[in-house]
């Protein structure tokens, strides 16, 4: 050893002290003595504490080997006490032993000391090693304890026919029932009748290769109340291979199962959804940066398979030259600042046509405002595209026949007015002529009367002819234009209506269109005459 041995010894005898020091340094030993007489000295020496090793003489005067014994015991129960006695029979040395001391030697015979001395000491050092080992465990076992009893996992340990032999505080508290009442019943006992194969099963499964097991299922707890538990079972086994125990953590898992089970609900749902909708789906995943199209996209796209392009750019090279430039301008207006993507566009069918479809998306942003993914949908709209053009087709057409009506009729009108002003006005004015000559010839009153009465009205009908020329088509539409036209007929209105009128029109230096100065005058026209038969205008 090397480190000097702190010896405490009781003897009363110097001669005996100093020979027993003399062996113990002779056999090899450093000791560091302190030799104590009396009781009073003896004991005050030991509860300085320090020391590695007690030799005592078993009998001194008024104090014995015993009660030194049961001094050391009352302080230090491991710290090696020898006894050193020249007359120490068995039965003594026998109640020593029993009481707590390490050995004895006797004093003719203390070639002994030395290996005992050694012995005991090597023994001290093994059981405080042996001492701390034991706190160890202990201070472990009580962290373990604590660590599995604030668990709120079900913790549990089984034998190998799965009998609970250790439950800790949640089990006890999920089950309803007290610790001392669940060791010793079966785990199965409060499994689900449904899932008792499963556990059981599981159990089963645990083995020197496999000792890890993991499994789902249901147990009752205290209201009866069936709960999903995620258990993780560790098979420990004994040397020779065989099970021993089971040690079983248990995770309640119901709401995640639950939330599982609505995910599968909800994708299903999904899935019929978009089976059964008559638009193809998309959508882009903008952080994996893959696009998935739906079956119904891929049936209207006329693929016989999967896209040969299932990567960004949306709708790859399907799109329409045409339209490639303004619906991607469109997706990242979307992308970038959320602006609505609705748009016509044309993909070219695997039949090599183009078709027409209306896409619509729209963008899905993280709380970061990072834009996730970009899903939307495509209707065939080539029906409609071809209605609408057939629609306009028809419609161009029917203009180009009103248009040609309204030529028709005005020509028509145009040949009315000139046949009224240039024939049937002049026959008029021929009449009213002769009629007034033949007025100027007839001395007879009652004749020129009635001459009078017939000027009149062949003045009259002139008039009248003359008006419903220029209603039918007045020469100035023709000759001076819009303005001008507008301006005599509100002349001749206002005249006839006995109205006040006032015209207002800019100038212009190059007409208008035959077909609109003829449109724009005829409404002026129905105005003008709705004014006289409704309004009442002064």
């Amino acid at each position: 050893m090397g480190d000097a041995i702190h010896l405490l010894m009781l003897e009363d005898n110097a001669l005996d002290a100093e020979l027993a020091l003399t062996v113990l340094r002779q056999g090899g030993l450093a000791v560091e003595c302190h030799c104590a007489v009396t009781r009073r000295e003896f004991e005050a020496a030991l509860a300085g504490g320090g020391w590695h090793l007690v030799l005592s003489d078993y009998a001194l005067p008024g104090y014995t080997g015993l009660e030194a014994l049961a001094a050391v015991r009352s302080r230090d129960s491991l710290l090696p006490f020898v006894l050193i006695s020249g007359t120490l029979g068995d039965e003594r040395a026998i109640e020593c032993l029993k009481a707590g001391a390490t050995d004895y030697v006797l004093k003719d015979n203390l070639q002994r000391l030395v290996p005992v001395v050694r012995r005991a000491l090597s023994e001290h050092l093994e059981r405080l090693a042996l001492l701390e080992m034991q706190r160890a465990l202990q201070r472990n076992e009580e962290r373990y304890r604590a660590i599995v009893e604030d668990q709120s996992d079900l913790i549990c340990r089984l034998s190998p026919d799965g009998v609970l032999t250790f439950v800790n505080h949640a089990m006890t508290r999920f089950l309803g029932r007290r610790g001392v009442e669940l060791i010793g019943s079966r785990l199965l006992t409060f499994v689900a009748p449904e899932d008792a194969s499963i556990a059981s099963g599981a159990q089963l499964r645990i083995s020197p290769q496999s000792p890890l097991v993991t499994c789902e299922y249901r147990i009752v707890d205290a209201s009866g109340r069936q709960r999903w538990h995620q258990w993780v079972l560790r098979g420990l086994f004994a040397e020779a291979g065989q099970l021993s125990e089971i040690q079983a953590v248990g995770r309640d898992v119901t709401e995640l199962v639950e939330a599982l089970r609505a995910l599968r609900e909800s994708e299903a749902r999904f899935g019929r959804a978009v089976r059964g909708s008559t638009d193809g789906l998309w959508d882009w995943d903008l952080v994996r940066q893959q696009i998935y199209y739906s079956p119904r996209f891929r049936a209207l796209a006329g693929w016989r398979s999967e896209p040969r392009r299932a990567d960004p750019p949306l709708f790859g090279d399907l799109l329409h030259p045409d339209d490639a430039e303004p619906v991607n301008r469109a997706i990242q207006e979307n992308l970038v600042g959320g602006a609505p993507f609705n748009q016509e566009l044309r993909l070219r069918h695997e039949d090599g046509t183009y078709r027409w479809f209306l896409a619509r998306g729209d963008t899905e942003r993280g709380s970061d405002g990072r834009a996730l993914n970009f899903s939307g949908s495509i209707a065939d709209v080539s029906e409609r595209r071809q209605f609408e053009e057939s629609l306009r087709v028809a419609h161009l057409r029917l203009q180009r026949l009103s248009r040609r009506a309204m030529e028709v009729l005005e020509s028509e009108r145009r040949y009315l007015a000139r046949e009224l002003h240039d024939e049937i006005g002049q026959v008029l004015t021929a009449v009213k002529i002769n009629l007034e000559s033949v007025a100027r010839q007839v001395d007879d009153d009652n004749l020129k009367e009635r001459l009078s009465d017939s000027i009149d009205i062949a003045n009259t009908a002139l008039n009248q002819v003359r008006q419903l020329s220029l209603d039918l088509r007045p020469a100035q539409l023709d000759d001076l234009g819009l303005v001008a036209a507008l301006r005599g007929h509100l002349d001749r209105q206002a005249a006839v209506g006995q109205l006040t009128a006032h015209f207002s029109a800019p100038e212009r230096r190059v007409r208008l269109k035959p077909e609109v100065e003829t449109a724009c005058f005829r409404v002026a026209q129905e105005a003008l005459t709705n004014v006289l038969r409704h309004a009442r205008a002064r």
